[in-house]
């Protein structure tokens, strides 16, 4: 069994940009192994946050293998994956981050295990964010 955390496997994301396809990461292969520490540096543009959101589960990889612990994110469920973000990584945002397609309550809700909407709710009331 690998001791690899995370792997992209000659990972693609291209996203459509009128009648232009551009690749925010063309043919990605990294391994980092549990435990370790990776810096993500580069000029604006060059695929950083598509890196960021495809190895966060917040996004999927046009093609390509993505895995955490071995696993295929891709392959599970909406609330597996939430399940996997929560207790296999995590992320520490330079700024709060938000999904702006989501609203409150679904943004809130993203991380729990049980997507229980009256418990979503009420930690939204305690936040004063109702």
């Amino acid at each position: 069994m690998s001791n690899h955390v995370i792997e992209f496997k000659d990972v693609w994301k291209t996203y459509k940009m009128g009648d232009e396809e551009v690749n925010a990461l063309a043919g990605l292969n990294l391994a980092l192994r549990t435990g370790s520490f990776t810096a993500v540096m580069g000029p604006s543009g060059s695929g950083k946050s598509t890196f960021l959101h495809v190895a966060g589960i917040l996004d999927t990889p046009t093609r390509g293998t993505f895995l955490i612990n071995g696993k295929e994110p891709g392959k599970f469920s909406s609330k597996k994956q939430a399940q996997m973000r929560r207790n296999e990584i995590g992320f520490v945002f330079q700024r709060f981050n938000l999904m702006h397609q989501l609203t409150v309550l679904e943004n809130v809700m993203l991380p729990m295990i049980k997507e229980d909407e009256s418990k979503a709710v009420e930690l939204i009331d305690r936040m004063g964010l109702e």
